[in-house]
């Protein structure tokens, strides 16, 4: 496969991939394959200096694209599709496991809440509620702080 045929599948590749959400297939060596094909040599003329030098920064950008997809996939907690280029595959095993290990478990609070409440929506976005007077509820640290704070709730031993 010649430059000019690389780079428009590459090309190609970036297009598809600013498409969509998804992490498109792509092989376990692509990467590798596509640096070889980039790399300006003394022999190249100036206009495929120029063309290789477009390979690399096409390259790039593809490179980022779908490093973003895969920190959203971490981030939802879903597994990528299995044609992941070798490198990325590596990452995304680092990262996850990273993540792993800062994981804890909730922390878990009782409050007593003060005031009948219909559901309510936090300030993460998440909904609380609803709740009844006097009534004894168990939800995340987080949730206490936020119940605690705006004197819906107070905190139980």
């Amino acid at each position: 496969m010649g430059s000019n045929d690389f780079a428009k599948e590459l090309f190609d590749r970036f297009a598809g991939e600013k498409k969509t959400g998804e992490l498109l297939p792509i092989g376990r060596d692509f990467y590798k394959q596509a640096e070889s094909k980039s790399i300006v040599t003394p022999e190249d003329s100036e206009e495929v200096a120029k063309a290789k030098e477009n390979i690399s920064k096409t390259l790039m950008l593809l490179r980022s694209r779908r490093m973003q997809k895969i920190l959203i996939y971490l981030a939802y907690n879903r597994r990528p599709p299995p044609q992941l280029a070798e490198d990325e595959e590596t990452i995304y095993l680092q990262i996850k496991k990273l993540l792993s290990a800062r994981k804890k478990e909730p922390k878990t609070a009782r409050i007593k809440i003060l005031h009948k409440i219909p559901e309510i929506i936090n300030p993460k976005g998440g909904k609380t509620g609803p709740y009844e007077q006097n009534e004894i509820v168990e939800c995340s640290a987080e949730e206490a702080v936020f119940l605690v704070t705006n004197k819906i709730g107070e905190a139980m031993q």
